[in-house]
């Protein structure tokens, strides 16, 4: 590849010009002479030691203040004084009044924060306190994982990516489906983060529960909308998990049984307390009892469906400006079935799944510089497999088809604090891409060896991808902070190169007290295209980079928020305007069959590229009292697509298209021991493409038989019923002698309503005519989880 071709090409040299232009101006506040007394360290929680985010160290003498960063770290410039009184604060902690002696020059300060009780412990809020120094307002959501805990759970399994979908502007894409949707966009559009490694695959069980597992979690948050500029390849959200570090302090474990799965988890210091651990595990346990029992059943055939996670992490301070974490995250579902008779055994599986470790190095070069150094290995691969043995004579057949995806992500972050009201956030992004679409491997043994392989689609596909970024945070007044960024993406991939500007630009004005005002406008790529199959017995996705002939899609949103707070936020309210425009959006034609083409180029030569459009208005009420926690929230909003091809041409209304959400959730404490949830929603139906009529034809082998042909015409002109369901949970805890247990019940779909799933058309036997019928899913459904904790 020539590169001075491709410069000249994209015009690369005044995206460069501008970015050096840009720094420079960012840099003209600084104050390089000034002698400056300042304090940094980290936040952390008294109870375990782990690393707080998000926590405030205000300056009550001058009104000073900085938030702990995604690592726990903050910096704060204080007066030259004999001493300075500083409060340090979190929604999920008791806040501390601390007096310090004021340095002259630097001075590491940590500081250790008690968590709150039970009353205050659900903890769902928008990150949009002035005080906090955040700029992304209601587009950043936040849950804690005892919030995740509390809530309602089916199956009695606990899941982070449904409760986010009792957020604003979060909808599920179906049933029970821990897939969601944000403000219109696909599932698929959604950059999913677990300790800084993104990933591909992100559920179980046919997409009812997440490979998230409560127990692991720390917290997360989740970006709708103002993106900051280090996030970047999806066009939708930013889902950003972190996982438990290890207590410190002491060593202790957990031990649960539910309906669906069953899990442990360890954790504790290893040395001094500058080392700690966290291991967990989580597996579906049916088919330990399926197997075994349809092989009885079935003569000789035996089935089975599993799944496991597991997660591990060791954390060590080498020293105060070195922290060295090593994350490890392995998770599969595996499905299988097996006929074993006398003379011959025939197998048929599947296999599917995420495994990655990452590696990350925080080091800080001064009071005012901080990094995160972030190495990563993932492998996310789909198998499909047929292996049949005969004995007599000796014949072994075996079929594997893999699709598979191999990264390697190195990542470099820089936190620069330059002053109080100002600082630098920098760094750069380098991601190698291995794709294999689809690879068919043949095994063929009769005395003597034959493999077969053979690439399907296409070969396989090597893509770079590199990125720089930077944003400023600017206190520019006393009630005005800005952040505008920049993030500058090179897609290389085959002998197609990409250059990708994405400007980001967030906006906080606070009135007063009680009335803040937010604007964010983000520009988005997403260089990866996801293609799903249908009518298949094994749904299978594969996941395409974008080349020569497919262009990476490109999302811009524009949003505009208001804050108001009541009674030292006992109570808010919130709200939020937005408008987001699709192009290069990229669908394959309902024809393709993703599995048995072998033909050149097949794919893209066979897409339909289109645009779209988002927009709405997300309304949130949260009340927080002495007893008890509840927030409600209403969307509006409408999502459209546009192909070309599809429907005349004409726009329709996309399948994730929800005209009004509303949620009600509701967390109380009964009393000590005893904690009682409840939440409702509402969303209006999903579009589907029926038929408008239909003709017949004599069917091929009997004459006087007549087939019915369907008759389509617009695209999803349909709407399913409306989706409304109550469910409520209840906890009973204990202190027992050896550790904590807790008993929760949940109740799905208390009222029993039955919920469109899917429609399908019927035929009646007698008059041959067909009729629309709906399934439903899940009736009133209970369960319940045993946790011990020791």
């Amino acid at each position: 590849m020539n590169c001075k071709v491709i410069l000249q090409r994209y015009n690369a040299k005044k995206y460069l010009v501008f970015l050096a232009l840009w720094i420079c101006i960012v840099l003209i506040p600084l104050e390089l002479t000034a002698q400056i007394n300042t304090i940094s360290g980290f936040i952390k929680d008294r109870s375990t030691g782990e690393l707080i985010i998000g926590a405030t160290v205000y300056d009550k003498e001058s009104g000073n203040f900085s938030a702990s960063n995604q690592y726990g770290f903050y910096t704060l410039e204080i007066n030259n004084s004999d001493s300075v009184l500083l409060q340090i604060n979190h929604s999920a902690y008791k806040y501390l009044d601390t007096l310090i002696s004021s340095p002259k020059g630097s001075r590491r300060v940590n500081f250790h924060l008690k968590p709150k009780g039970f009353l205050n412990e659900v903890v769902v809020y928008s990150k949009n306190d002035f005080n906090a120094h955040n700029l992304y307002g209601v587009n950043l959501m936040s849950l804690e994982s005892r919030t995740i805990n509390q809530l309602p759970a089916l199956g009695g399994e606990p899941d982070v990516l449904r409760s986010i979908q009792f957020l604003p502007g979060v909808t599920a894409t179906s049933e029970g489906s821990s897939d969601f949707s944000v403000r219109g966009g696909s599932n698929f559009e959604n950059l999913i983060m677990l300790d800084n490694v993104p990933l591909y695959y992100v559920n179980h069980l046919g997409g009812f529960v997440s490979i998230f597992n409560s127990d692991a979690i720390n917290n997360f948050d989740l970006f709708k909308g103002g993106f900051p500029a280090k996030y970047g390849n999806r066009l939708s959200s930013v889902l950003d998990v972190n996982t438990l570090e290890g207590d410190r302090q002491t060593q202790k474990g957990k031990a649960k049984i539910g309906l669906i799965s069953s899990s442990v988890s360890y954790q504790g210091p290893i040395k001094n307390e500058k080392t700690s651990f966290f291991i967990s595990g989580r597996r579906f346990m049916y088919d330990l009892i399926m197997r075994p029992l349809s092989k009885l059943l079935f003569d000789g055939t035996s089935f089975g469906y599993s799944f496991y996670d597991l997660n591990a992490k060791i954390n060590h301070d080498w020293n105060e400006n070195n922290k060295f974490y090593l994350s490890i995250y392995a998770g599969d579902d595996g499905n299988i079935i097996k006929n074993e008779s006398e003379n011959n055994i025939s197998n048929n599986y599947q296999k599917w799944g995420n495994k990655f470790v990452s590696m990350r190095w925080n080091h800080i070069y001064s009071p005012k510089l901080f990094s995160n150094f972030t190495l990563a290995f993932l492998n996310y691969r789909f198998t499909n497999g047929i292996k049949y043995v005969d004995n007599n004579p000796k014949i072994l057949n075996e079929s594997i088809s893999t699709s598979r995806i191999n990264d390697i992500l190195l990542k470099l972050d820089y936190e620069y604090f330059l002053k109080t009201n100002l600082s630098l956030n920098f760094g750069l992004q380098q991601t190698y891409h291995f794709y294999l679409p689809n690879q068919l491997s043949e095994f063929k043994s009769e005395n003597s060896n034959v493999v077969i392989d053979s690439n399907y689609l296409r070969s396989s596909i090597r893509a770079y991808e590199s990125n720089f970024y930077a944003h400023v945070d600017w206190g520019l007044y006393k009630k005005i902070t800005i952040s505008p960024g920049l993030r500058l993406g090179i897609l290389a991939v085959e002998n197609k190169a990409y250059l990708l500007p994405e400007p980001r630009f967030n906006m906080i004005f606070k009135a007063n007290e009680g009335n803040v005002f937010s604007f964010a406008y983000a520009l988005m790529h997403q260089n990866i295209h996801l293609l799903s199959s249908t009518g298949l017995t094994a749904p299978i996705n594969i996941w395409l980079p974008s080349s020569e002939n497919i262009r990476p899609s490109q999302s811009q949103q524009l949003n505009v928020g208001y804050v108001k707070n009541f009674r030292s936020q006992e109570f808010k309210i919130s709200g939020m305007l937005y408008y987001k425009k699709y192009s290069n959006l990229v669908m394959p034609r309902q024809e393709i069959g993703l599995l048995f083409e072998t033909q050149p180029n097949f794919i893209e030569e066979n897409i339909n590229v289109g645009r779209g459009r988002a927009y709405g208005s997300e309304l949130v009420f949260e009340v927080n009292k002495p007893k008890y926690q509840a927030w409600t929230t209403y969307t509006l909003s409408k999502s459209v697509r546009q192909f070309n091809e599809i429907n005349g041409g004409e726009e329709f209304p996309f399948q994730f298209d929800r005209r009004h959400a509303i949620d009600l959730v509701v967390v109380f404490k009964v009393k000590e021991g005893v904690n009682f949830s409840a939440t409702w929603n509402y969303t209006s139906g999903a579009p589907i493409t029926l038929p408008v009529g239909k003709y017949q034809v004599p069917h091929d082998n009997n004459p006087n038989f007549m087939n019915n042909i369907l008759i389509y015409e617009d695209v999803n002109n349909f709407r399913m019923g409306d989706y409304h369901r109550l469910d409520i949970g209840i906890n009973f805890i204990k202190q027992k002698r050896k550790g904590e247990r807790i008993w929760n019940i949940s109740i799905f779909n208390i009222y029993n309503r039955k919920n469109p799933y899917f429609y399908f058309l019927e035929r009646n036997d007698i008059e041959g005519q067909l009729s629309l019928k709906q399934q439903s899913l899940f009736p009133f459904l209970p369960s319940f989880s045993y946790t011990f904790s020791f």
